[in-house]
């Protein structure tokens, strides 16, 4: 017997559907097979859910199981599949009727006694879910319930275990759906950034920071040790426009899908601060690897990078990267790109105006980091 089901998989910060396939097969020896070219931890869910769930209650299939993700060609990743897999165990072998699999997705992750745990990039995945014809609503962990109710036009169906899920699924009333509750929202504020009203004296550099952040420019901050230019720096976001909602949206998407969010925090309302150090890769400035993740500029970020020493990004494509807003992150197997607003905020300790004992690539390197850091996005602007 056969049972499809819908979910998501993330793909840097985007949410890409998924149809997960399970066949019970009274014929061949006993196994589970999983196909669809799954990562370590997909490829462990398969014990996962067959102890959730016999821990929870159910018959594990005694048959031959394939459990298919598709399409085969998107790497899958992360334990987001235990609970759309579990529930396709217990429809193909017969112990849950349900007619609503084409109108709700499922996305959560199982422990062994079928509790469900949140999960990274819900916010992607129920705007993916709301832009799908045919989807009514979306069965997430209760853990991640309040971020997934930020998208209003979707039913977000909160579930704390594997038997709510199976009680929802087979008509019986269950949890009522989440809603978006925004002065909950306002008044779980985290991560406010340093007061700028703090800052006694240093008026030359206080009307630099001023005018770079009205204009959204890049700053150059160049002086001594103890002069006050981590204070500064820190306290940039502070005079920053407000996120407007879909900046909200975006930031928090990045934040949700690294595993970043605070517990207690649905969206977020504070614009982010990063302080990378000055020698991080290519791929953890932009973003990139095998499977796309997020880098320090994939979001509308405050970068402040402590004592420069204007080493360039060590390819000439992150370089056009630092004065663009749109961009690829550095994948070979699944290219995924990214738009995002930045200010780079780097700090040295010598003025870069002194002659320098050695010449040649020490001064090209200060000349190419001078014009990365003071080159503004014109969309951005």
């Amino acid at each position: 017997m056969l049972a499809s089901l819908h979910t998501f998989s993330l793909l840097g910060i985007d949410a890409v559907p998924v149809d997960v396939e399970v066949d019970v097969s009274t014929s061949g020896l006993p196994k589970t097979i999983l196909v669809g070219l799954p990562e370590a931890a997909v490829r462990e869910s398969t014990h996962r859910v067959e102890r959730s769930l016999v821990n929870s209650g159910f018959q594990r299939p005694q048959h031959r199981v394939v459990v298919n993700l598709a399409p085969a060609e998107l790497p899958k990743q992360a334990a987001s599949f235990d609970l759309p897999i579990g529930l396709g165990f217990l429809a193909s072998s017969g112990q849950l009727t349900t007619a609503r699999f084409s109108r709700y997705a499922a996305v959560g992750e199982l422990s062994l006694e079928g509790q469900t745990r949140p999960v990274k990039g819900v916010l992607s995945m129920a705007l993916s879910a709301a832009r799908q014809p045919g989807l009514k609503g979306i069965v997430v962990p209760a853990a991640s319930a309040a971020e997934a109710a930020v998208v209003e036009s979707l039913e977000v169906i909160p579930v704390a275990n594997l038997q709510e899920a199976v009680a929802f699924f087979s008509g019986e009333e269950g949890p009522p759906p989440q809603k978006y509750r925004p002065l909950e929202v306002e008044s779980a504020r985290v991560g406010e950034p340093s007061d700028y009203a703090e800052v006694s004296g240093q008026e030359t550099a206080k009307r630099a920071l001023t005018l770079a952040a009205a204009g959204a420019h890049n700053l150059l901050m160049i002086g001594p040790p103890g002069s006050g230019k981590t204070m500064l720096a820190k306290r940039l976001p502070s005079i920053l426009p407000p996120l407007s909602v879909r900046e909200s949206l975006e930031t928090t998407r990045v934040y949700s899908a690294m595993g970043r969010l605070d517990p207690d925090q649905t969206l977020m309302t504070v614009r982010p601060f990063r302080s990378p150090h000055h020698s991080i890769s290519d791929a953890g400035l932009v973003g990139g690897g095998s499977t796309p993740v997020p880098g320090e500029i994939s979001s509308r970020t405050s970068s402040y990078k402590p004592r420069s020493t204007f080493r360039p990004p060590t390819s000439t494509r992150s370089l056009l990267i630092m004065t663009s807003c749109c961009f690829s992150l550095l994948s070979r197997v699944c290219p995924a790109s990214s738009c995002t607003e930045f200010m780079i905020v780097p700090t040295a300790n010598r003025s870069i105006a002194s002659p320098s004992t050695q010449l040649g690539q020490t001064g090209k390197r200060r000349t190419i980091m001078v014009s990365a850091v003071a080159a503004t996005c014109p969309p951005c602007r």
